[in-house]
């Protein structure tokens, strides 16, 4: 079934107003009427698209989340080696820089962590199905301690702190999963 063009300017014009109000304030302080008036519609018309502000911010970190799991997905293999996890963490990267300026609005700009904590499962989610141990203390732990860091990178990276390339970082990171920390800290003094 076809959708109606005129259904999918409307969610593009309450998305979009709702993306450009999270740049300009706290996401608790949005209203519907605030999304509404943004995006030229009433609230009636609003409330045909979406139930509330909750689920406008559900469907967008789902839609966007969905193109980081199909970059996921496109990786699936039987055994990790370097090469998978460079080309995995470089389409990670790659697929946040299409979509850069959702990704800092949601993770940097806002003051809520709803994105942030879904992509973190997203990631978890896909690095346990490599792993057997899934239920080990330090399994568990490490890969807090990678996806944290990495967000923290992301992060950054949205900022505007980091002046590098995706392949750049790409690399970076990588080299960071395959040393140790702190021989690679030491190394480069």
């Amino acid at each position: 079934m076809k959708t109606d063009l005129r259904v999918l300017r409307t969610q593009k014009s309450i998305n979009e107003s709702f993306l450009r109000l999270l740049e300009q304030k706290n996401y608790d302080k949005i209203t519907v009427q605030d999304i509404a008036n943004g995006a030229f519609i009433n609230r009636n018309t609003f409330y045909m698209h979406y139930f509330n502000k909750e689920d406008l911010l559900e469907k967008l970190s789902r839609e966007c989340l969905g193109d980081l799991e199909k970059s996921l997905v496109v990786r699936k293999v039987s055994e990790l080696d370097e090469d998978f996890i460079f080309n995995l963490v470089k389409d990670v990267l790659e697929t946040i820089e299409k979509n850069k300026k959702f990704y800092r609005i949601m993770m940097v700009d806002s003051n809520s962590s709803f994105f942030t904590e879904q992509l973190k499962k997203t990631i978890e989610k896909y690095i346990y199905e490599y792993n057997s141990k899934k239920d080990s203390a330090e399994i568990k732990i490490l890969i807090e301690y990678l996806i944290t860091g990495f967000i923290g990178i992301i992060c950054r990276y949205l900022k505007g702190d980091l002046k590098i390339s995706i392949e750049e970082l790409s690399s970076l990171l990588f080299r960071l999963l395959y040393e140790n920390p702190y021989a690679f800290l030491v190394q480069n003094e």
